[in-house]
């Protein structure tokens, strides 16, 4: 018997170290090349925006509370 989750076409696959943050296809040619991989302690959120003007924010997971998991 297969599992459900063998037949679910819009599971994704799980994420590894060297996996990049944003995926390519919803960067921002512009900032692709800031890009962050899953194993980083900072997600930068640069590639997800096409304007050279705003402010390059991140995401910096070694001052996130430990109480959101």
């Amino acid at each position: 018997m297969t599992a459900a989750l063998d037949l679910d076409p819009y599971l994704l696959p799980l994420p590894t170290p060297a996996s990049p943050v944003v995926q390519e296809h919803l960067a921002s040619p512009m900032h692709a090349h800031l890009n962050g991989r899953f194993a980083n302690e900072d997600w930068p959120l640069a590639p997800l925006t096409s304007n050279p003007s705003v402010s390059k924010v991140a995401l910096h997971w070694q001052t996130w509370p430990a109480h959101f998991p």
